[in-house]
């Protein structure tokens, strides 16, 4: 099932987050998200158990997909494109944009399939020698 994130599922996010994600976020980014009336912020359980979550926010003529992250136990299920999925299914009708750590040839296959392409870098986003790709996806 996929539904908002609401406040009681944070140290869940923040698990999934400490154990999956390159740049982790604290507690308190997170609650602001779920606060904010231009974020979209989803979450998907299974068996009552979260096993996923995604953030995007609005920001002016653009998304931003600022967080995607599912539990190691649940990659490769499909999960992380059902969530991905869900977000194209509010109708958003707007062009996303998002970092993605270089090295990261999973992720940026995974945008690549769902029609993001490269539009450029940012070099040290992630810390020394760590850069980002820039990836956008027109809708």
């Amino acid at each position: 099932m996929i539904r908002k994130i609401n406040p009681d599922d944070l140290s869940s996010v923040l698990k999934i987050d400490e154990a999956v994600l390159t740049a982790h976020w604290p507690y308190q980014f997170y609650r602001d998200e779920i606060e904010r009336d231009d974020s979209y912020c989803l979450c998907m359980e299974d068996s009552d158990e979260l096993i996923g979550f995604l953030i995007v926010r609005q920001v002016g003529d653009l998304l931003e997909l600022l967080q995607i992250g599912v539990d190691r136990s649940a990659q490769g299920q499909g999960n992380g494109q059902k969530l991905f999925d869900a977000i194209l299914k509010l109708n958003l009708n707007k062009p996303m944009m998002l970092e993605v750590h270089d090295e990261n040839r999973q992720a940026i296959r995974f945008y690549k399939r769902n029609g993001f392409v490269k539009v450029g870098q940012r070099k040290h986003y992630y810390g020394a020698n760590k850069h980002a790709v820039v990836m956008r996806k027109d809708i």
